[in-house]
């Protein structure tokens, strides 16, 4: 019995060395200022680039999962093993590339909930040649939740997946129990004069609410709490804004303020976009067009998943 357990004492060290070398990871420090750094990874190269000078101070003397192929001043290329995951975080004033083993290594859990407005008996806006907001907003909705997974990671949920009417509170009482770190609804705008036109995003306003919203979000989070959040959600809304700004038409190039139910969550940063005006004719047509969609649902994609990984201690990677 004894030199059975002197056995299974001896497995349980062998497996766990064997586990602890396996999940060894590659480890790359860089000094430089990075508030433009990229890092692209395409298929087995990792790509690393900033428009400023790049310094690697550390890297692995013995790297198993990488290598590195090319390096310059601005930027340095690695060749990545295909059973190999990579992180990028911020170390103080460094950023950190590790490269470590898939089954190894611990997934940045982000999330989104999409929240394709109107649906089922409630249309919204028609267009001047007789198209849905509805459906426009729900074909929009598919391509950023493509685009935000597959090129960023990031776990999406919609709150509806078809043709179906959600109530404003029902949205609201979603987000809230859910708790993603980011909740977009997703709009196309009408007016009385086709001449209206732009891109917009709304945040919420300081109001109180009704009292039926104010049911939803009582006792949930604290004062303080809630006003990070709407903070936190401006500062989505900005980034995003600035980042479309010179190559799509805004109707406003800062976040408006409105008393919107839906972004009254207290836990989620909240934005709502106004994809346009389907009442002016060439915003309609643009929203129907699959390229000029593909366009503006991939800026978006990448605006928000670099906030989100941003507000998580990460630096986004882009998968092409």
């Amino acid at each position: 019995m004894r030199i059975l357990k002197m056995g299974l004492v001896f497995a349980f060290f062998i497996m766990l060395f064997s586990s602890c070398a396996a999940c060894d990871a590659d480890v790359y420090y860089i000094a430089g200022q990075f508030n433009d750094l990229s890092i692209k990874q395409h298929n087995g190269l990792l790509i690393i680039s900033g428009v400023s000078n790049l310094d690697v101070t550390e890297q692995p003397l013995h790297p198993v999962l990488s290598h590195v192929t090319d390096i310059s001043a601005k930027d340095m290329m690695l060749e990545i093993k295909n059973d190999a995951r990579c992180l990028a975080t911020f170390e103080g004033r460094y950023v950190k590339v590790s490269c470590s083993q898939k089954a190894c290594s611990r997934p940045v859990d982000v999330s989104v909930m999409l929240d394709p407005g109107h649906g089922g008996k409630d249309p919204g806006a028609i267009s001047y040649n007789g198209k849905y907001e509805k459906n426009i907003v729900m074909a929009f909705a598919s391509c950023l939740k493509h685009d935000l997974e597959d090129a960023y990671g990031v776990n999406v949920q919609v709150t509806r997946k078809g043709d179906q009417y959600l109530s404003k509170y029902h949205r609201l009482e979603h987000v809230i129990k859910s708790k993603p770190d980011l909740f977009v609804s997703i709009h196309a705008d009408a007016f009385t004069h086709k001449n209206a036109k732009g891109f917009g995003v709304f945040c919420l306003d300081d109001s109180i609410g009704s009292f039926q919203s104010q049911a939803l979000i009582d006792g949930v989070a604290s004062e303080y709490e809630s006003n990070l959040i709407k903070s936190l959600a401006n500062d989505y809304a900005k980034h995003l804004l600035k980042k479309l700004k010179g190559r799509y038409t805004l109707h406003s190039d800062t976040p408006v303020q409105m008393p919107l139910v839906v972004l009254r969550s207290p836990l989620t940063p909240s934005i709502l976009l106004e994809l346009g005006f389907i009442s002016n004719p060439k915003e309609a047509d643009q929203l129907a067009n699959d390229a000029y969609v593909k366009a503006l649902s991939g800026d978006i994609a990448e605006s928000l998943a670099y906030k989100l990984y941003q507000k998580k201690g990460y630096i986004m990677i882009k998968h092409y």
